[in-house]
């Protein structure tokens, strides 16, 4: 949970919705961009862990995606059936959301272009 009053308005910072729907899951990456200048944008590669109690079940997901003013959530429209949740994800009431966010300032045509000099 994000307490937004404590939040630096001048920082990056993304954070995860998710949303139970009557059979799915949504669960949605978000920028705060309110104080990010016209024509903003940054890419981000992320990785969403929801976390079985079975660890060889846990369901990992990850993607590269640009966020910009018009654009300024991604996630996955149907990442989870509901009724699968409490088939190990669900544990005490409590489900595990981990979230891996790494901003990327500029993006190339080679991704791995350090790999240029070998």
């Amino acid at each position: 949970m994000i307490n937004c009053s404590q939040v630096d308005k001048n920082s990056l910072y993304a954070y995860v919705l998710l949303a139970r729907m009557r059979s799915l899951c949504t669960i949605e990456f978000v920028i705060a961009h309110i104080s990010f200048l016209s024509g903003w944008s940054h890419y981000a590669q992320f990785t969403l862990s929801l976390l079985n109690s079975d660890t060889t079940k846990s369901k990992f997901s990850d993607i590269l995606h640009r966020f910009w003013m018009k654009e300024p959530d991604w996630g996955w429209r149907k990442y989870i059936e509901r009724s699968k949740l409490h088939n190990g994800f669900v544990n005490d009431d409590v489900l595990t959301i981990r979230a891996q966010i790494q901003f990327i300032r500029e993006m190339t045509d080679r991704p791995f272009c350090c790999l240029d000099r070998l």
